[in-house]
């Protein structure tokens, strides 16, 4: 008769082949998808910010002048995996929109309302401190 401990590492074995079977269903269902929405990912990174795309393409050129070998390397890979490459470029391109506008705030734009008017009547709740809780200065003396 078996051990119950042998059962135990059987069920592991087949939970962790499971477990890759489902994340490699997961896997080409995403590339699947990213296959079909790579062009319309690749013109909204485009749209979003077109530098960054183009910033690619010159680091791909940059390759090439450093090592030709890598360059077509990387072209190949860059082809290959063309849905991930547009997916991250258009990624990058959201990155960068969104970093543009904290490093370059738009000018500080003056407020208006109180353009005709030579002073601003502030409300205050608070009451002035009388005279007993006012501190003590030099010139009270």
């Amino acid at each position: 008769m078996q051990d119950s401990r042998d059962y135990f590492w059987i069920f592991i074995v087949l939970a962790i082949a499971l477990l890759i079977a489902v994340i490699v269903v997961i896997v080409r269902g995403v590339i699947f998808l990213l296959k079909w929405l790579a062009p319309v990912l690749l013109i909204a990174a485009l749209i979003i910010r077109h530098q960054t795309v183009l910033n690619f393409f010159k680091w791909m050129g940059y390759q090439y002048r450093e090592s030709v070998v890598r360059g077509l390397a990387l072209t190949i890979l860059a082809l290959v995996m063309y849905p991930l490459v547009a997916a991250l470029l258009l990624v990058a391109a959201i990155a960068d929109k969104k970093s543009q506008k904290w490093l370059n705030p738009p000018f500080y734009e003056e407020d208006t309302r109180y353009e005709d008017t030579d002073y601003i009547i502030l409300d205050i709740d608070e009451e002035w401190p009388s005279d007993s809780k006012r501190r003590r200065t030099f010139e009270d003396d």
